[in-house]
């Protein structure tokens, strides 16, 4: 990630985006439920989103690759959300979660192509694991 869409990631505006627009056209209309892992979450923006769109039985756990990033998701989005936050460094091709261990997996914006991130179905055979066969996988570009 470059450092102007780092910062770009973090900042009010875009969190603001996120909620307006981003989260309503990528949800289409589906709620979350119980436990939802986002792949490549970045500073948390969607997460904060959802957690605070949805009834206090909602859990969110947020993965990236930058380090920095979920740094800044813990320490400045995510904070006040307590148990049902999470942040955690994770490669999307080798999420470190078992089996079902989701009840919904999303993905926003973050799906193009990467070089460090390897294919598409990887990464969707990744989420696809990670969540209960129930649950939904919505990756959203």
């Amino acid at each position: 990630m470059s450092t102007i869409e780092s910062w770009f990631c973090r900042s009010t505006p875009w969190e603001a985006a996120t909620g307006r627009w981003v989260l309503p056209w990528a949800l289409q209309g589906v709620r979350s439920r119980g436990r939802v892992l986002e792949i490549g979450g970045g500073g948390g923006a969607m997460a904060a989103q959802i957690l605070t769109r949805s009834s206090g039985d909602v859990e969110v756990t947020v993965t990236d690759f930058d380090p920095v990033m979920v740094a800044a998701a813990a320490a400045e989005r995510l904070q006040g959300f307590g148990s049902r936050a999470h942040a955690r460094v994770a490669d999307a091709t080798a999420l470190p979660f078992g089996d079902g261990a989701f009840d919904m997996v999303v993905s926003f914006i973050m799906l193009h192509p990467r070089r460090r991130l390897g294919t598409g179905p990887v990464r969707g055979r990744a989420g696809a694991r990670a969540r209960r066969d129930a649950g939904r996988l919505r990756p959203a570009r």
